[in-house]
C-alpha cells in the first residue's frame, strides 16, 4: 500500500487544515489528534511532575513549563514525519528555513527560568510565536526583502537576549547561548552542506551540543530532556531538508 503525500486523506477544516498546512498534507485526522493529545500530555506532565517533586515552581514557571513542552515535543514529532520531509523536499534556501528557527527562544525562556525577567522573555517568545503563526505559515505573506528585514530584527533582538543573560542575576546564560546559538550555527551549517549530507550535519551538530550542554554545563531542574527534544525538532526535523519517496511507502 502506498501514501500519495501531495493529496491529503481527507479535507479538514480549521485548524487540522492549518496543520496540515504547517506538518504537511497527508496526515489523517486521527494521526494529528494524537500528535496534538501527546504534547498536550507531555506538557501537563512536565508541570505536574514539578508539583510532586517539589520544585519549588511558581505558577507563572509551571505554565512556562508546559506550554515550553507542549510545543518543543509537537514540533519534534511531526517535522520528523514523511508528511512534513515530503512537503518540505523543495526548501532549500536559507531564508526559508531562518526565520522559522530565530523564534524558538525556547532555551533562552529555559536559561531565565529563574530570573524575574521570565516573564518578559516568555512574553518575547509569545509575540514573535503568534506573529509568526499569524503571517508565516504555512507561507509568507509579505515580500522576500520584508522577510529579510524581519529576520534581521529577529536575529539582532533574540541574539542581544541571549547575551544579556549571561548578566542576569539568576539567569543561566551559558545553558542559553550554547543550546540557541548552537541550534541557530547547526541551522546554517545544514544550509551550507550538500544536499545528501544534510540529515547527517544534523546529527553531527545535535550530538555534539547535547553532549557539552551535559557534560560542560548543567540545565536548570527540570529540563535535562529539553536539549535533545529541541535539536531534534530544528534540525534533524525542521531544517534537514530530505527527499522522501512516496511510492517507497508501505
Amino acid at each position: 500500500m502506498t501514501t500519495d503525500y501531495d493529496t491529503p486523506q481527507k479535507k479538514e477544516s480549521g485548524f487540522l487544515e492549518f496543520w496540515c498546512g504547517v506538518a504537511g498534507p497527508g496526515w489523517r485526522a486521527w494521526e494529528m489528534w494524537i500528535n496534538m493529545i501527546l504534547a498536550l500530555a507531555l506538557g501537563v506532565g512536565v508541570a505536574l511532575w514539578a508539583v510532586l517533586a517539589g520544585y519549588g515552581w511558581t505558577a507563572f514557571q509551571l505554565i512556562a513549563a508546559g506550554l515550553v513542552t507542549w510545543d518543543i515535543t509537537g514540533g519534534a514529532i511531526a517535522y520528523n514525519t514523511a508528511y512534513s520531509k515530503h512537503a518540505r523536499r523543495d526548501v532549500h534556501r536559507l531564508i526559508e528555513l531562518l526565520p522559522h528557527n530565530l523564534i524558538h527562544i525556547h532555551p533562552v525562556i529555559i536559561g531565565y527560568f529563574h530570573s524575574d525577567l521570565l516573564p518578559w522573555v516568555f512574553g518575547l517568545w509569545a509575540v514573535q510565536f503568534f506573529f509568526f503563526v499569524s503571517f508565516m505559515e504555512p507561507a509568507p505573506r509579505f515580500s522576500e526583502k520584508v522577510v529579510k528585514v524581519i529576520t534581521s530584527v529577529l536575529l539582532l533582538v533574540n541574539v542581544a537576549v541571549t547575551v544579556a543573560a549571561f548578566f542576569i542575576p539568576d539567569a543561566s546564560g551559558g545553558y542559553a547561548a550554547l543550546v540557541y546559538l548552537g541550534m541557530l550555527a547547526g541551522t546554517l551549517l545544514i544550509q551550507a552542506s550538500p544536499f545528501r549530507l544534510r540529515r547527517f550535519t544534523a546529527a553531527i551538530v545535535l550530538v555534539t551540543v547535547c553532549m557539552l550542554s551535559g557534560m560542560v554545563l548543567t540545565a536548570p531542574v527540570g529540563f535535562a530532556w529539553f536539549a535533545p527534544v529541541f535539536l531534534l525538532k530544528l534540525l534533524l526535523g525542521f531544517s534537514a531538508v530530505e527527499e522522501i519517496s512516496a511510492a517507497g511507502d508501505r
